[in-house]
């Protein structure tokens, strides 16, 4: 074993993992290398997602995508929003008390928030517009309410289609 030694520096390993990790080592073609290497973001930076989820499980996956870079879009309906909103014990006395949840705050760092009612024709017609700009489509309904807005596969691989749709259950 080593002995013990200083933490690195902020990047001083960063040229020694991009070239030998996957995609982009050595190996590798050299027009996808020389395009990761000029990339300096994160690893999903100028991926689009649109996150329909609720509860736990959609979060915390869309959740890890925006901390590595996506841009996630969180839709939530003043109907239905967002169960974690409503789980973290602070008083409906309080002011806001819905912005305040610090289980919804984590679960949802780094997303953009979006209001829709998607029970009304122009709700679901921003809804579909959206879905054409997104690269990824993430939800965690139950099966009925995306069928019944008419969001199966078909529907939205109509408004782009080499998007990927992942459907999860909530938990």
């Amino acid at each position: 074993l080593d002995a013990p030694a200083p933490a690195p520096r902020l990047g001083e390993h960063t040229d020694l993992y991009r070239r030998n990790s996957v995609p982009g080592g050595e190996s590798e073609h050299p027009a996808t290398r020389n395009a990761i290497s000029a990339r300096t973001g994160l690893p999903f930076e100028g991926l689009r997602i649109l996150d329909m989820t609720t509860f736990w499980a959609g979060p915390s996956c869309t959740h890890i995508l925006a901390m590595l870079g996506a841009e996630v879009i969180h839709v939530e309906s003043t109907r239905r929003p967002d169960g974690t909103r409503l789980i973290a014990g602070i008083p409906v006395t309080e002011e806001l008390w819905w912005e305040k949840s610090p289980i919804f705050s984590g679960l949802n760092t780094n997303k953009k928030g979006l209001t829709l009612d998607l029970q009304s024709a122009a709700g679901r017609d921003l809804l579909n517009r959206l879905i054409a700009t997104c690269d990824v489509i993430v939800e965690n309904f139950t099966p009925r309410v995306v069928d019944q807005i008419g969001l199966d596969f078909a529907a939205v691989q109509a408004s782009r289609a080499d998007v990927v749709m992942l459907r999860m259950p909530g938990f």
